[in-house]
């Protein structure tokens, strides 16, 4: 089966029906001669004419011939063997090298993208001359690197030495997706693709429907070749994470982190550094083992003594691959947060109230809000004056044991959550689940996408507890009272609670259940509205119907339930990189120019876009981990958050030339795993020569359509 570089010069072969016009113009014409009569025989007479109509056939096929080869030639025929056409037939190249963060990863003094650079700059130097080279950086933002297909491979070469590995992590989808878009906007017909990576077994091993059509519908059209540079090691650690155990931290005091690293290879890794940064400074070193295929965690203390902003990192040891041996946090040091405590009726001085162990967990001094040391000033009120609060000077409103909210109220609640607030909300015996369905509820329009049972879930055996079955074991309020076979909730006991009627809702999440009469029923749900979130304790916040706030967990639950809800800052989130960013502003926001200034110190300016009635200002895609600056243009101050890599691509493990083969090959690619790219480039002689015999044959046709032109001329004459 026949290709073509330049299939438009196939038109050409129109000119074949020149020398076919001439022939059919002439071939009736007689040249009258003077000659004796008698001087040949008629014999002879017949003879010569057969002779003269076959040279002048003979002329015809010879003039058509050479039309028909000098346009294969221009056309650079090539020849499709199977589904597969020889590289040398191809027009031009493009040349994708994998740039996602595990190609930074350590083979002896250099790193597979080394390699990766290297097998580029071998396939261009080998490709023909003539032959156009488009170059690309792979990943799940992949990027055009050099397009127009160019006859400099030198500067294409040039340009492979100075590429540099990203923060991204890879997505085969994404990466064929792109390479399918960049073929069909190119002016070549017919391309060869190569694709240089360590073809991560994670993301290649198992590919799902989308990604084989996708590659065989490519195949079809160009050929794909795949060149591995991966190797067999999985050793390599990973800084997960780092956050801070407190929900907030006031200058002053002394902010705890803790930090993960995790081990993704198949052997232990012992005696690891991990070093605490804040601000630059290095704050303290421990060392730690980390078993295959585990998580170990380290805790750090420092104290905090200015306001505003700060930067913690947690670095570990260098590794296989140093890419994510960093994980960045970047957080505010604050002077007093103010919390909203709503009880059923207003609170009398000295009387306990529901709200007293939340507050105690915030603030654990004797006197609570009042002494100096607290963070938070905790405001306390009754149901009923809740109209008359501004929600939005609260970090959190806290509502616990109330009979009833109102229509009024609940609208209130709702306009502060829709806003980006959070409520914690605790039951009791006050409370009147009919009540709160009718105006919390509202048939799933309201604050509770469902609506709570008409009745307190409790044994009949008022000392045996309710078994409290946690669920979404990596929502963020458990991430330190559940992790894998740990359960620190088991202390926990709800011996009387409300419950929720789980039902289908994209606004809903159970976190724990307990069993109902006939289903299991949602103890602690979480539900979003708009920007914000509310969090729902079925059961009390004193210990009249568990001993949740007698355990150490109530602790924990509280300030990652305080994080989960506090007003949403761009500081106090964490992003992955790849991550398209967008925030909500206020008009008068809108209204000013703003930049982003990635970790390189480079900055680009945000555009803010009117989106349903709403100010929303884009980001865009983050392409580097560390912290980000965002300020308005011209201004010194700004806000920072932090951006981390993506643990997928943690997984360094590789696929080897056989595996790749036996998936991919069915598929039509080629896959390379030679040394000296052997196979790729095995029929490059012959698919170049076919194009150069054709411009030989014409020639050849051409000098000898005019010697017998000239013949036939001479004989005429």
């Amino acid at each position: 089966m026949f290709s073509f570089v330049n299939p438009f010069l196939l038109s050409g072969l129109a000119l074949v029906s020149i020398p076919i016009i001439i022939y059919l113009l002439h071939r009736h014409q007689v040249k009258e001669m003077e000659w004796a009569a008698m001087q040949f025989l008629q014999e002879i007479i017949e003879e010569q004419q057969k002779r003269l109509r076959l040279e002048d056939l003979l002329l015809l096929v010879l003039r058509v011939l050479m039309f028909v080869f000098l346009v294969l030639a221009l056309a650079r025929v090539g020849f499709k063997k199977g589904s597969v056409t020889l590289l040398g037939d191809r027009g031009d190249a493009l040349v994708v090298v994998d740039a996602s963060y595990s190609m930074a990863t350590k083979q002896g003094p250099r790193t597979r993208f080394d390699a990766a650079r290297s097998k580029a700059d071998a396939i261009i130097r080998e490709l023909p001359k003539g032959h156009g080279v488009s170059l690309a950086k792979g990943s799940e933002q992949s990027e055009t690197v050099l397009g127009g297909n160019l006859a400099d491979h030198d500067l294409v070469r040039e340009t492979v030495k100075e590429m540099q590995v990203t923060d991204f992590a890879g997505r085969p989808d994404k990466l064929v997706g792109y390479i399918r878009e960049f073929t069909k906007k190119s002016p070549s017909v017919d391309q060869t693709v190569f694709l240089v990576s360590d073809f991560q077994e994670q993301d290649w091993g198992s590919p799902n429907d989308g990604l084989k059509s996708a590659l065989t519908e490519l195949c079809k059209k160009h050929t794909v070749v795949f060149v591995p540079v991966g190797d067999g090691s999985d050793a390599n650690l990973f800084a997960a994470d780092l956050t801070l155990l407190q929900g907030a931290v006031r200058v002053g005091q002394t902010a705890h982190f803790a930090g993960s690293v995790l081990n993704q290879g198949s052997e232990i890794a012992e005696d690891v550094p991990v070093e605490l940064i804040v601000d630059g400074e290095t704050i303290a070193t421990r060392t730690l083992s980390v078993g295959p295929k585990q998580t170990a965690e380290v805790l750090f203390s420092h104290a905090i003594t200015q306001l505003g902003q700060h930067r913690a990192v947690l670095k570990i040891g260098q590794d296989a691959n140093p890419a994510d041996n960093k994980t960045y946090l970047s957080f505010e040091a604050h002077d007093r947060l103010r919390v909203l405590a709503v009880v059923d009726q207003p609170p009398a001085e000295g009387i306990a109230k529901p709200t007293d162990f939340v507050e105690l967990c915030l603030n654990p001094f004797r006197d609570g809000s009042e002494d100096p040391r607290a963070l938070y000033n905790f405001v306390h009120i009754g149901m009923q004056e809740l109209l008359a609060e501004n929600l939005s000077e609260y970090e959190l409103v806290l509502i616990a044991d109330v009979n009833s909210v109102t229509a009024t109220e609940a609208k209130h609640l709702e306009a502060y959550v829709q806003a980006g607030g959070g409520v914690l909300f605790f039951m009791g015996n006050n409370v009147s689940p009919t009540l709160y369905n009718d105006n919390l509820h509202r048939n799933g329009e309201g604050l509770f996408p469902w609506p709570l049972i008409d009745a307190p879930i409790k044994n009949d055996d008022k000392k045996q507890p309710l078994l409290l079955s946690i669920q979404q074991a990596d929502h963020p309020v458990w991430r330190h009272l559940v992790s894998g076979k740990k359960n620190y909730m088991d202390t926990v006991r709800f011996y009387k609670t409300l419950g929720f009627k789980p039902s289908e809702s994209k606004r809903a999440i159970s976190l724990a259940t307990v069993p109902a009469t006939d289903s299991e029923a949602a103890a602690i749900a979480e539900f979003t509205l708009g920007t914000g979130k509310v969090i729902v304790v079925g059961s009390s916040a004193d210990l009249s119907w568990n001993n949740f706030a007698a355990c150490p967990t109530f602790v924990a639950f509280i300030q990652e339930a305080l994080k989960r809800l506090r007003i949403p800052r761009l500081e106090d989130k964490q992003f992955r990189v790849g991550a398209s960013v967008t925030e909500q502003v206020t008009f008068e926001q809108s209204q000013s120019t703003g930049e982003l200034i990635n970790p390189q110190s480079e900055s680009r300016s945000v555009s803010v876009l009117k989106e349903g009635g709403r100010y929303v200002m884009h980001l865009g895609v983050l392409g580097f981990a560390g912290v980000h600056t965002l300020r308005e243009s011209g201004s010194a101050d700004g806000r920072e958050f932090s951006v981390n890599v993506n643990p997928h691509e943690s997984r360094i493990v590789s696929m080897q030339t056989s595996e790749l083969s036996k998936i991919y090959g069915p598929m039509g690619v080629v896959v390379d795993g030679s040394s000296d790219l052997s196979v790729a480039f095995a029929n490059i002689g012959a698919g170049s020569g076919l194009s150069n015999l054709c411009l030989l044959l014409a020639v050849l046709f051409w000098i000898s359509e005019n010697l017998l032109a000239h013949r036939i001329a001479r004989r005429q004459g």
